[in-house]
């Protein structure tokens, strides 16, 4: 009811049409019933569609009252000739309609410029809380999700198998202080755009740094591997673009399905170890392993 109401609002035309019917409806029952104090009635109809429709309505009911009091009225109902009284009674209701015109669709235009002005207020904020969601969620450099988004999509993943991954860039330091910070931001920035190439936005985290996290779910072994062979081909296209750089990763994963709530901490906590190992054999590598929940809590 609350939705038909508020498109009948919108549409000034139709509810115009829809006053005018009911104005002359009400001024035929008041007069085929002889109610007394019939204006009482119609003045109540004129302050409704007025609210409602602003100026044009209530122009039209104000019109229709003021036409039937001077049918009312006049002598004989001709419209034309008034008693002093009864003529003095029309005059005192055209300034009591006129006013009323007058007031209550000034209340209805500032009506709808006040929620106008909600609108856009709330159309401000709606954007605002977009851009401030985006801001908490995605890493501006890398375009990949953040930590803070990791933690809150934890439970998410829980009661699925899946591949938890985490890997840095070799060397990422000598990156740094041989090339500047600017080339060290485009490596990163060109990791985060391979993750998502192969691995998709959903799936990918900014652990810190030169850290970053992979969580995929409901993927084979043999499939996860192919994923990892697919990114470690798009690393080095990164390098091709620019011969002097020579970026290399290293990578530990695990995998297993999540049943309790500190599982997908503790498979990230035993891929951040498997990776540790892929940096003592000689780093540019990627290593794996199975889930181990008694092996991952003695892990520090």
């Amino acid at each position: 009811m609350s939705d038909l109401i508020r498109k009948i609002e919108q549409n000034k035309t139709v509810g115009c049409i829809i006053d005018a019917i009911v104005m002359i409806v009400m001024a035929i029952i008041v007069y085929v019933f002889d109610v007394p104090n019939p204006n009482m009635i119609l003045i109540t109809v004129l302050i409704v569609f007025a609210s409602i429709y602003g100026y044009s309505a209530g122009i039209i009911s104000g019109s229709i009252m003021i036409l039937y009091s001077m049918f009312f009225f006049s002598k004989n109902h001709s419209f034309i000739y008034y008693e002093d009284t009864n003529i003095h009674k029309l005059i005192v209701v055209i300034i009591g309609v006129v006013l009323s015109v007058i007031f209550i669709g000034h209340l209805h235009d500032k009506k709808e410029s006040s929620e106008n002005e909600l609108l856009e207020i709330n159309q401000i904020l709606k954007d605002d809380n977009i851009s401030l969601e985006a801001a908490t969620t995605y890493d501006s450099l890398t375009g990949v999700k953040n930590r803070f988004a990791m933690r809150r999509e934890y439970d998410s993943y829980k009661n699925q198998y899946l591949h938890a991954m985490i890997l840095d860039v070799d060397d990422f330091k000598s990156v740094n202080d041989n090339n500047g910070h600017m080339t060290g931001d485009y490596v990163l920035s060109s990791i985060g755009n391979c993750l998502t190439k192969v691995f998709g936005n959903d799936y990918c985290y900014r652990y810190g740094g030169d850290e970053f996290v992979v969580i995929y779910p409901d993927i084979s072994e043999d499939e996860f591997k192919d994923k990892l062979s697919s990114f470690k081909q798009a690393v080095s296209d990164i390098n091709n673009e620019d011969s002097k750089l020579d970026i290399q990763f290293s990578a530990g994963y695990t995998h297993g399905k999540v049943l309790l709530n500190d599982d997908l901490r503790l498979m990230i906590r035993q891929a951040d170890d498997i990776l540790y190992k892929a940096k003592k054999k000689g780093k540019d590598q990627y290593m794996g392993e199975m889930y181990s929940r008694k092996k991952a809590v003695l892990l520090r």
